[in-house]
Formats: structure tokens, C-alpha cells, sequence
């Protein structure tokens, strides 16, 4: 296998002159390559940060590149080990099974016209009816009086007792669970979630030292008897819910 500065200066060039998204391009290019035999069976590829940084791309676009390559039987991840390639030719396919990727929320990449034409007219929108000085600007805290009634009127279905100034608008779940995480729980303190559950509550709890305890649960959702028991041993200070899982 080429140098690792060989290979990212290969894959920048892929990069500058593809009109694919990113993720695609790299897949692509890992199949490309082994296909002409300059990848071969068990080749190691960069690590994920590795090849974010020398390709001047974020972590979750080089993971979304893995993870579509693992699609098409190019690769193999192993949890601590990394990436290796795991075909012998463009033809032959190993039968062993790809790991899915689940520590990031990734949704897919929409590829239909209609929808792209329209995400095109809403940036349009936006842009030209909007104050697009503004938008580029810091916000205010908690959100403009329009954005909290913007936010007040799509929650009224589920609570409809927010109104106004009742709602807080943050900048991403991160920064909300910092500070729901700060304020209700603490450090040395515990907080509860189901088993599975978004892996980012754990990260942000592990760096608040926060300890974090998992429920397990059924397909109705957390055992409430397991949730006391923990309560009735455990400092419980809040509970985490992600009714998406």
C-alpha cells in the first residue's frame, strides 16, 4: 500500500475535481483503487481523524465515507483496531458482516430533485426576504420574541402552556444538554437513561463528571419498577428520555 501522504494527496485531488458529495467521493475512491489493485485485502486505511484532517474535512463526513464503503463490501471496522480492506477483487466479496455506525445522528444525503429544488428555494427565501446581515451575526439569548412564538406555536400541540418568553431557544442539543445536565444534575452526581440510548448524553455526562446509570426497558419504553429501585439506591438527580429509540 502507498504512503499515507501519498493516499491523501491522491484523495484531495479526487476531492477538488468530483462534484459528488464528499462521502461519496471517498467511497468511490476506495473502490477505484481497489479495483486497480493499489488497495489490497487487509491494507489498513486512516484512521477516521486522521483522514478528516489531512483532507480538511469534519469528522462525521470521513465516518459517513467509511461507513457507505462498509455498504458496499469494500471494508471492514473493528472497534479499536480500525479499517481494513476486506475484498480480494472487485468481483469477490467476503461474507462478513459490517459494523453500523451509531455513535452520530446522520441522516441520509437527499438525492431527489423535487427535494433539492425546493431546499434551494427555501435557502433563496431566506436569504433574500430575511435580514441576512442578522443571520450572520450572534444571536440573542434564548432567541429572538419571533423565534420563541415560531418555537411556542410548533410545541403547542404537545404543551401548549409555553408561550413567549416561556421558551428558551438554544444552538444545538449539545449545548442544551450542558446546560440541563449543569443545572439539574451536577457533578457527583447521577443520572438516569435507558440502556440504549444517544450516546452524546454519556460523552457530555463523562465530561461534566456526571455518572450515568442505564434503565432497562421493553418496547413501552423504561421499566418503571427498575427506574425505583435505582432511585432507592442511587442519588438520582434526572432522568434522560429519547423517544426516538
Amino acid at each position: 500500500m502507498r504512503s499515507r501522504s501519498t493516499l491523501l494527496e491522491d484523495w484531495n485531488k479526487v476531492l477538488s475535481s468530483c462534484d459528488k458529495p464528499a462521502y461519496l467521493a471517498i467511497a468511490e475512491a476506495i473502490e477505484l483503487e481497489i479495483q486497480r489493485g493499489v488497495l489490497k485485502l487487509d491494507d489498513r486505511l486512516p484512521p477516521i481523524r486522521e483522514l478528516a484532517k489531512g483532507l480538511n474535512l469534519d469528522y462525521t463526513t470521513v465516518a459517513r465515507a467509511y461507513q457507505e464503503a462498509q455498504h458496499r463490501g469494500l471494508i471492514t471496522s473493528k472497534v479499536g483496531v480500525g479499517s481494513y480492506v476486506r475484498i480480494r477483487n472487485s468481483n469477490q466479496l467476503e461474507a462478513e458482516p459490517t459494523l453500523i455506525e451509531m455513535t452520530m445522528n446522520m441522516a441520509p444525503e437527499p438525492q431527489e430533485p423535487e427535494l433539492l429544488a425546493r431546499m434551494r428555494h427555501g435557502a433563496r427565501h431566506v436569504t433574500e426576504q430575511g435580514n441576512f446581515h442578522r443571520l450572520t451575526r450572534y444571536q440573542d439569548f434564548g432567541g429572538t420574541e419571533d423565534d420563541q412564538q415560531a418555537a411556542a406555536v410548533w410545541l403547542n400541540g404537545v404543551s401548549p402552556h409555553h408561550k413567549g418568553r416561556t421558551v428558551l431557544v438554544t444552538p444545538g442539543i449539545q449545548a442544551t444538554l450542558a446546560g440541563l445536565m449543569n443545572g439539574l444534575v451536577g457533578a457527583g452526581n447521577t443520572l438516569c437513561a435507558e440502556a440504549i440510548t444517544y450516546p452524546g448524553v454519556k460523552a457530555m455526562a463523562g465530561l461534566l463528571g456526571i455518572r450515568t446509570l442505564g434503565i432497562p426497558g421493553d418496547a413501552q419504553g423504561i421499566l418503571p419498577d427498575a427506574l425505583e429501585a435505582h432511585c432507592r439506591i442511587n442519588k438520582v438527580r434526572a432522568l434522560y428520555l429519547n423517544p426516538t429509540i
